[in-house]
């Protein structure tokens, strides 16, 4: 299953970490299901200091719906 995401982060979180090493860490954070990160995009954001990042995030085992 994939997951399209957007996350909108002050670039100098990004300076230091750097964009997958931040996707990384969210993810884990949000306890996301076992994955990886298929691509991310750097956008503009209308606020001055801060990007939007898109991330493709797709899960190993298939997510079973709850009956």
């Amino acid at each position: 299953m994939k997951f399209f995401n957007y996350f909108d982060v002050p670039e100098k979180e990004l300076e230091t970490e750097g964009v997958l090493n931040y996707l990384k860490s969210v993810f884990k954070e949000l306890e996301a299901p076992e994955g990886r990160i298929l691509a991310w995009y750097k956008l503009d954001h209308e606020d001055k200091g801060m990007s939007r990042i898109c991330a493709v995030y797709e899960t190993k085992d298939k997510i079973r719906s709850a009956r």
